[in-house]
């Protein structure tokens, strides 16, 4: 079913519906004892002063309130189901200090002020902005010489939401209904989501569109080629300008409204709402009447309302004897679901440029260490989620970055919008025990020690919490443990979601020191006879079956030689050698399987492998380093391989419980040399017979900057594979011969290839790939992909794979190939840069003439030189082409890569 969308506008008549305005109005909710007790028997305005006269059976309430100067007068909430809610009015005033006098009175129970409904937005509106795309916020505001972090979608990845939506992307029927201030309707990523507005519309002229934004957070359109993705999907929206603000565009909601009056009344008249927010300082007391209408908004109307836990010391959002984490209301109701935040961007140990430890994942405290930049944190939170700097939508159809809880509270609706679509008869209390019970352990994290117990159940997790509000609806029999393949893997034995790359698995790390839990980066492994090197295997119940510890299921580790030749088991298990006596692969030792502990539905484990790796001095080959690749086999009797496993790397592909981490780093900023790289394996190591071969290279599809076009991309044979390609007719598609003697090949395609390689049974060779960035062609980049993949000629299919991730030096000062004018006509003079570096002069067919500063003319005829200026510390370099025109006359034209 698509929605209609309605927009309740009227034609103004000023004889029925005049806007009314109310000057320095001060509310009360005045609960009567009886019904009818405080009812009127008559009610009029004067047209002039807009003060109300009102005659009631009670003569005491009757002289009382007549001789006030009444703004507003009517039932706070119509329509309640709640007996208690139905003897409530609300009361508007000129005088704030009446809560006594009122109470004194016959026939009034109980009353709450409420201030002037003007209510604040719980965000943080200083002075930053960033864009998806996306330049970075400035934290200036807050005294700070540093930016935010930003990116568009690692809040997304922290909580699983691609594993989320696998199961399920919501619907359309799904709801979220939300009471804000400044809604932009028309937004381009809201106007096809918000089915429903009541209340004033700000398209594009709200001074901070606090609404827009909300509404972005929680269910923004996704996956439709513009803006941002937003977790709730496909879940739509109805929403409503909040609080005392002019709302003459629509009859049914007049101008004096609690926020919670307007909660009650979307439930009351929209079935399609499965989930309430607001992300609005609705006060800093507890009032009784909103608590009751929050417990029927969610015993009676069966809707989970889930709103922003307050902003703490960072926004001073309710001061008192805790400093400024005081109870936060609505989020502190028994009836609500109270979100607070933690960081998403950085890994754990991060230090920004300007030296600040910031947005840790899961950690509490924005900047590590300083709790003035936390939200708000105390025994009335239940969960917390991403909720600094997240990207959404904004004003006039554009996009920045929401700082708050306001944004963290959404969120989890948009989490639990999805937890509706796979079990459409689940109530607010499962929806609220599954959202704490999957919830991921964030107090084992030290930053967060002293927030222990006011952070609720932990960070929500959405993969977990939407799988068991599945398994809760409609429950599937069979254990199913998996290692996911990519950040695509949805578990599928084959794996059709990943694509081509198989063999990068995120849910395997290597670390030099045992902190992967914490710091899930992967390292290349560095021996050292006085320390272990440590390896992390994340596992995940993806099925509706709790994985007991007396299952005894196990995960056992192997280790390889980086080679795209990864024959199973003769690779991985110490039966192959290198022709001598150092392994090519074995077991991981001292430990090599471990049980793998117990796993309720969608929850996942780290386990930690301790290994003493061999010494690489050991094994001969090229100059650049030659690294490991690592395999992960889960062994259950409960969830056996699915298929058997054989030769090649179809193993990864076919069972969910197998992965590989076949990845050389190569980090410009801590590697010496001019030619940056890493070495692997290629060739024919465990087969008997003759294997023909193509070694295919190329950057991943869709990259709009790959590193071919912003570095030279080389590869350098050994002798072994050297001599094979020559024998098979140098054969190849986007490469050339680069140098011949050092056997070294320059790529400037992708795909590139080198093929016709036949390799006897049992014989192998090294190929070492190398990256020299250009220092005229950066985009600042963080990190570059580039993949080497092995293929059988005669079937075309992956023997086996190798990825590098490449990281720049973009601190680094660039440089310029240059050439100076010198007083002798017969020479050549390089500009010197500041650095260390080779100097390569080159005649019009590339061939090298000289290495120096300096080239000797030889001719005096017209010719053109090339200058290749190659920094020593990192392998950067620059060119310059110089024409060089008889009898010696020198014209530099524009330095340009070649």
């Amino acid at each position: 079913m698509n929605y209609e969308k309605i927009y309740l506008f009227t034609l103004a008549s000023s004889a029925i519906w005049a806007q009314e305005t109310y000057p320095d109005v001060y509310y009360y909710y005045v609960e009567e004892k009886e019904a009818g007790d405080l009812e009127f028997l008559t009610k009029s305005r004067d047209r002039e002063s807009q003060i109300l006269t009102l005659t009631f059976e009670n003569p005491y309430y009757n002289t009382f309130i007549n001789d006030q100067n009444v703004y507003v007068y009517k039932k706070a909430f119509p329509g309640a189901l709640t007996e208690r809610l139905q003897r409530i009015y609300l009361v508007g005033l000129t005088s704030e200090d009446l809560q006594s006098e009122l109470s004194r009175l016959p026939n009034v129970t109980q009353v709450d002020f409420l201030g002037d409904l003007n209510y604040g937005n719980l965000s943080v509106p200083d002075d930053y902005d960033g864009t998806t795309g996306m330049t970075s916020p400035s934290l200036s505001g807050y005294g700070l010489n540093t930016y935010a972090p930003v990116s568009n979608f690692k809040h997304l990845d922290l909580v699983n939401a691609l594993q989320a939506w696998n199961i399920s992307k919501g619907d359309t029927n799904i709801v979220i209904g939300i009471v804000d201030s400044h809604f932009d309707i028309n937004h381009p990523d809201l106007v096809n989501k918000i089915t429903q507005h009541y209340g004033d519309i700000h398209n594009g002229s709200a001074p901070y569109p606090h609404g827009t934004k909300v509404a972005g957070s929680a269910a923004a359109d996704t996956d439709n080629n513009i803006g941002i993705a937003a977790i709730g999907y496909n879940t739509s929206l109805i929403t409503a300008y909040s609080g005392n603000a002019p709302l003459s565009q629509d009859f049914n909601f007049d101008n004096a409204n609690t926020y919670v009056r307007q909660m009650l009344f979307l439930v009351q008249n929209h079935p399609e709402i499965k989930v309430l927010t607001t992300s609005l300082l609705g006060g800093c007391s507890y009032v009784e009447a909103d608590a009751l209408v929050f417990q029927e908004i969610w015993e009676q109307y069966g809707v989970t309302t889930i709103t922003a836990g307050g902003n703490g010391n960072w926004k001073n959002s309710c001061n008192g004897a805790s400093g400024q984490n005081e109870y936060v209301y609505p989020a502190s109701y028994d009836h609500v679901i109270s979100v607070s935040t933690v960081g998403h961007h950085s890994d754990h140990g991060y230090v920004d440029p300007q030296g600040y430890q910031i947005g840790w994942k899961d950690v509490h405290e924005y900047i590590v260490g300083d709790d003035n930049f936390t939200f708000t944190h105390n025994d009335k939170i239940d969960i917390v989620a991403p909720g600094y700097f997240i990207p959404t939508t904004t004003r006039a159809n554009e996009y920045e970055t929401g700082n708050g809880t306001s944004f963290s509270g959404p969120f989890v609706c948009g989490v639990a919008a999805l937890m509706y679509d796979v079990n459409p008869t689940i109530t607010p209390d499962q929806v609220k025990q599954i959202l704490m019970d999957t919830a991921v352990d964030i107090y084992q994290i030290p930053e967060n020690a002293p927030y222990i117990g006011l952070l609720g159940a932990g960070r929500v997790n959405a993969y977990a919490a939407v799988l068991q509000a599945k398994c809760l609806y409609n429950p599937t029999s069979g254990l199913d443990l998996t290692i996911r393949n990519t950040e695509e893997d949805k578990g599928a034995e084959p794996d059709v979601d990943s694509g081509p790359v198989l063999w990068n698995s995120p849910d395997i790390w290597v670390r030099n020191q045992p902190d992967g839990k914490l710091v899930q980066v992967h390292e290349n492994p560095e021996y050292n006879t006085n320390s272990s090197v440590y390896i992390y295997v994340k596992v995940t119940n993806k099925s509706c079956e709790t994985l007991d510890i007396s299952d005894n299921a196990k995960l056992k580790v192997h280790w390889a030689k980086a080679n795209t030749a990864l024959g199973w088991p003769d690779l991985w298990d110490g039966s192959t050698d290198d022709n001598g006596s150092l392994l090519l692969g074995d077991e991981i030792n001292p430990i090599s399987e471990k049980t793998i502990p117990s796993l309720t539905p969608g929850e996942s484990t780290i386990i930690e492998f301790e290994w003493q790796p061999p010494n690489p001095n050991n094994y001969t080959g090229l100059d650049n380093p030659w690294h490991f690749c690592v395999l992960a086999r889960i062994i259950s009797d409960d969830d056996p391989m699915t298929f058997d496993e054989h030769l090649g790397l179809n193993n990864v592909y076919r069972n969910n419980n197998i992965a590989s981490k076949n990845l050389s780093l190569v980090d410009i900023n801590q590697i010496t040399g001019k030619n940056p790289g890493a070495t692997i394996l290629v060739g024919n190591p465990v087969k008997e017979l003759p294997e023909l071969t193509e070694i295919e290279f190329s950057a991943p599809k869709n990259d709009p900057h790959p590193i071919h076009n912003e570095a030279e991309v080389y590869v350098t044979l050994d002798d072994a594979v050297w001599n094979l390609w020559v024998d098979g007719g140098s054969q190849g598609s986007g490469l050339k011969i680069a140098n011949e003697e050092d056997k070294k090949l320059l790529i400037n395609d992708s795909p590139a290839s080198i093929k016709n390689l036949k390799f006897p049974g049992g014989e192998w060779g090294k190929i070492s790939m190398s990256f020299n960035f250009l220092t005229e062609e950066p985009t600042h980049k963080l990190t570059y992909l580039y993949h080497v993949r092995q293929i059988e000629s005669a079937t075309s299919k992956t023997t086996g794979t190798e990825s590098y991730e490449i990281k720049p030096n973009n601190k680094r000062p660039f440089f310029k190939a240059e050439s100076n004018e010198t007083n002798n006509s017969s020479l050549l003079e390089a500009t010197t840069i500041n650095e260390t570096a080779v100097y390569n002069w080159y005649d019009v067919d590339g061939n090298l003439l000289h290495t120096g500063e300096q080239l000797a003319l030889s001719s005096n005829i017209t010719q053109e030189y090339k200058l290749e200026i190659i920094a020593e510390a990192d392998g950067y370099k620059d060119y310059a082409f110089i024409a060089v025109e008889s009898p010696y006359a020198l014209t530099k034209l524009k330095p340009k890569p070649c």
